[in-house]
């Protein structure tokens, strides 16, 4: 399935071909070249022992260019970077369409314009995305565009090759593009929301408290960055990601079915998803272990329920079990009976 993919979005990006003074570097689909650092020749962006998610394809200028992450020179720039998915073609209408949003992030922490290209299908574009891309492009002084249309990465790469960056052309197009997925969002707020940004926040696990302190839940545990049939170390790291870029405030990273010797654990292991999440100084991983005022059988509760799936049919007995405790202990949280200790 992941290879059909692959091979699906890396031949749409092909068939886009080089451009102007731009050059096209894309592998196969069952390559593995894509998976090392852009200097060493591969498709990632990102520090030396701190690699982001490779990305399908690569436009660049054969001109001389040191990365900013690593110090290290290439021989070739990197200017657009893109990663693909089907997702919205294969019932990922939820938070699974965040899981490659740090593919082509990673590119845009080096300077180089990323685009999260999402093939137009059958689910909705989840609507927090593009706007969470605006405001890392923001912060990091570089474009990032989220889209389901390939004629848009079809324009910014012949933009781009043609008339280059500096351009207005390229400022044009940039500008359309970008309000095009303000306006997305703002829309999808309206209806989804009414466009109570409160209701928003409550929808996607995040508090606000009065004294400003931000923290995103989540029911991530160890088992989702340890076992690869679990995938869920790459929405974690997606969910951690949008909630920084949306919020653009620090926060805490709340993982309610962790504890501090899990996370000491995987602060031991090579998890690409984990170290990035430990990495970055805007979010804090905590457990309920960094609380006080927790009452015991909220506790207990939660952990009897560390290691059981809570995917499948909203009504399993585990997850009901989860939605209440952790909707009370959100209540208390909020309510400042249990405080971050």
């Amino acid at each position: 399935m992941a290879f059909k993919s692959d091979y699906i979005i890396k031949q749409e990006l092909n068939s886009i071909g080089e451009v102007g003074n731009l050059k096209l570097r894309i592998f196969p689909g069952s390559s593995r070249e894509d998976q090392i650092h852009w200097v060493d020749g591969g498709l990632c962006f990102g520090k030396v022992d701190l690699l982001y998610g490779s990305n399908d394809a690569v436009w660049y200028a054969e001109q001389a260019w040191r990365d900013p992450l690593t110090n290290r020179e290439s021989a070739v720039k990197p200017v657009i970077a893109v990663e693909g998915t089907l997702a919205l073609e294969r019932g990922s209408s939820g938070n699974a369409q965040y899981q490659r949003f740090f593919h082509a992030l990673g590119a845009v922490l080096s300077g180089v314009i990323g685009i999260y290209y999402l093939r137009e299908g059958k689910d909705s574009l989840r609507y927090d995305m593009p706007m969470a891309a605006l405001n890392a492009g923001e912060m990091h002084n570089c474009d990032y565009f989220v889209t389901t249309d390939l004629e848009d990465v079809r324009k910014i790469v012949e933009t781009v090759g043609l008339h280059g960056t500096a351009s207005r052309e390229y400022f044009e197009l940039s500008k359309m593009l970008k309000n095009r997925m303000s306006t997305y969002f703002t829309q999808s707020m309206k209806r989804i929301h009414n466009g109570d940004i409160n209701d928003y926040f409550k929808h996607r696990s995040i508090i606000k408290l009065p004294d400003g302190k931000n923290i995103k839940y989540l029911a991530g545990n160890y088992r989702n960055f340890t076992e690869s049939s679990q995938r869920g170390g790459h929405v974690i790291l997606g969910e951690f990601l949008l909630a920084k870029y949306f919020l653009k405030e620090r926060f805490y990273f709340f993982l309610p079915r962790m504890t501090h010797n899990d996370i000491a654990r995987l602060d031991n292991s090579d998890k690409k998803e984990w170290k990035v999440i430990r990495a970055d100084d805007q979010g804090k991983v905590i457990t309920m272990e960094d609380l006080e005022g927790i009452p015991g059988r909220i506790e207990r509760g939660i952990l009897e329920l560390k290691n059981t799936p809570l995917g499948g049919p909203t009504s399993s007995v585990a997850k009901v079990k989860w939605n209440r405790l952790i909707n009370e202990l959100r209540d208390l949280i909020k309510r400042g009976v249990a405080k971050i200790k």
